[in-house]
């Protein structure tokens, strides 16, 4: 489940994302900004990201969901993308059960 804080509709959306067998991504369209202007954080299974866009208004995002391991969470910048990668937990990762 995703929790934003930041309400805006389609058209204002900055991010995308995708959902695979082993991970979810976000791409966050950052133009102009640096690693050092974005916070991405974890507490409590909580993933936060902030950061001000280039006309300075504040972003926040909160990624909430037992099914993911933020605590494994990658991100990178580049060419004005943030990328977010969240790998499932292996717990919930699909498991085919060898029948004897």
């Amino acid at each position: 489940m995703l929790f934003w804080d930041d309400f805006f509709n389609e058209t204002d959306k900055d991010y995308t994302y995708q959902e695979s067998e082993g991970f979810i991504e976000f791409i966050f369209s950052v133009a102009g900004l640096k690693k050092e202007d974005i916070n991405i954080d974890v507490n409590y299974n909580t993933l936060k990201i902030n950061y001000k866009d280039f006309l300075d208004r504040e972003k926040n995002y909160v990624f909430k969901n037992q099914k993911y391991d933020l605590v494994k969470t990658e991100a990178n910048v580049e060419d004005g993308l943030l990328k977010i990668k969240i790998p499932i937990k292996e717990e919930n990762k699909p498991l085919r059960i060898e029948i004897k």
